[in-house]
């Protein structure tokens, strides 16, 4: 969970769970620490959501059990996934769907948002423009170029975006600190493929 905050209003970039380890026994999910803003939850203008793994949006339930009307922002796919989760926890979200390309302002924070391939489609990066400069916040990526959905990073408008100038990047990718390449998702394929047809 990221918060950036311009003017008094804050803007929050994920909201997920970490998965306790073998040294964690009894243990469900690791939170993220709400303190420092549970006393400016009215100052938040809405959450953006990257991607739908629970490790960027599972934590949104107990963020919401705070302030219930705070907007939810990300792609069809995302949405739908956290509002499954949201049902469950019998919390009714007021959520806006963007598209890559798209832009959206926000109060003091103007989002741009760009495509990003990762293991699970309709995956965004989002630039955020403020009168203090601007942050480009890439959400978990991979750079797959035979992705499974066809839908490629958008390295154009990352380049684009480079050429305008960003004050602040932020890169999040899981294992980007192991050397090598991850393999491409089309690899796992066959193997699922035999697990589906040897299913009875």
């Amino acid at each position: 969970m990221t918060v950036f905050e311009i003017d008094g209003k804050l803007l929050i970039v994920d909201c997920g769970v970490l998965f306790p380890e073998e040294t964690q026994p009894g243990v469900d999910l690791i939170l993220p620490d709400f303190e420092p803003i549970r006393d400016r939850l009215d100052d938040v203008v809405a959450i953006m959501l990257t991607h739908g793994h629970e490790d960027h949006i599972g934590a949104v339930p107990y963020l919401l059990r705070l302030r219930q009307d705070i907007p939810l922002i990300g792609t069809t796919l995302t949405l739908a996934l956290i509002e499954a989760k949201l049902k469950e926890h019998r919390i009714a979200p007021l959520t806006m769907s963007v598209e890559a390309g798209g832009r959206e302002k926000l109060g003091p924070f103007d989002l741009e948002f760009v495509a990003v391939n990762h293991s699970i489609p309709d995956a965004l990066a989002v630039m955020i423009r403020t009168s203090a400069g601007s942050v480009l916040h890439t959400g978990d990526f991979k750079m797959d170029q035979l992705p499974l959905d066809g839908r490629l990073t958008d390295l154009r408008s990352f380049a684009r975006l480079g050429e305008e100038g960003v004050d602040l990047f932020l890169v999040d990718s899981t294992n980007a600190d192991v050397p090598g390449f991850t393999p491409r998702e089309a690899d796992i394929g066959p193997v699922l493929d035999q697990i589906v047809h040897r299913a009875p």
